[in-house]
């Protein structure tokens, strides 16, 4: 299924801008977006259309009616649809520092082709881990001391990696006065083909994203939530 047919899909009832993102065009979803702000749309609209475009694709790729070679196009659409009211996101998206943690290598490459260059488009601070050892996410987690802890599973098999590293962080203690573990002191969420959104909460996730790019949306649903609770 190509992009237009994915777009066509998913019913005339999304805006043009979302429709543009899940057909992977870049210059289309730029120009809407101009054309938006324009009118007066407000950044929450956008992102909201945005949002949107990213969920449908990745959600027909989850359901095995895209292919993965489609997820690329709707990305780089959703980056340029960003674009025009990016200097204005401080206002709708508080920045925090994410841990991108890669479970294998195909977790790396997706991590790094998907949501890295999203995560930076809103200004999170993005640390990418990939290691093979629990224990090295736990370093890492502690050295950077992270707002947001993502966890992606593209394989099966990567689901008990993925417990194994959060029942490492609670039981890995933090300085005084932060809290009892580094469990409790950030919101891991869990993502991945592999990973249901149940299964993620058995594991220990504190929040769960079906696709790369709605974890960025989960990101930065998490920012606004701290934000406001501080």
């Amino acid at each position: 299924m190509s992009n237009k047919e994915a777009s066509k899909k998913t019913g005339k009832r999304k805006s043009n801008l979302t429709l543009a993102i899940i057909d992977g065009n870049d210059k289309k979803a730029n120009d809407l977006s101009k054309a938006a702000l324009e009118s007066g749309l407000s950044i929450n609209q956008l992102l909201k259309a945005c949002y949107e475009g990213a969920e449908a694709i990745e959600d027909l790729y989850s359901k095995g009616k895209a292919e993965k070679a489609e997820l690329m196009p709707s990305l780089e659409a959703f980056v340029a649809a960003i674009e025009p009211f990016k200097t204005k996101l401080k206002d709708a998206v508080k920045p925090g520092s994410v841990i991108l943690g890669a479970m294998e290598s195909d977790g790396e490459w997706a991590a790094t082709a998907y949501t890295l260059p999203l995560l930076e488009a809103f200004d999170h601070e993005v640390h990418l881990v990939a290691s093979f050892l629990p224990q090295g996410y736990i370093e890492e987690i502690r050295k950077y001391d992270p707002d947001v802890i993502c966890l992606t599973c593209v394989r099966i098999s990567a689901k008990h990696f993925i417990k194994e590293v959060i029942d490492g962080l609670k039981k890995a203690p933090v300085y005084v006065g932060k809290g009892n573990s580094l469990y409790e002191t950030s919101t891991i969420i869990g993502c991945g083909t592999y990973l249901a959104k149940k299964e993620a909460i058995t594991i220990g996730c504190h929040k769960y994203a079906a696709g790369f790019m709605q974890l960025v949306q989960s990101v930065n649903e998490v920012m606004d939530t701290k934000t406001k609770l501080n």
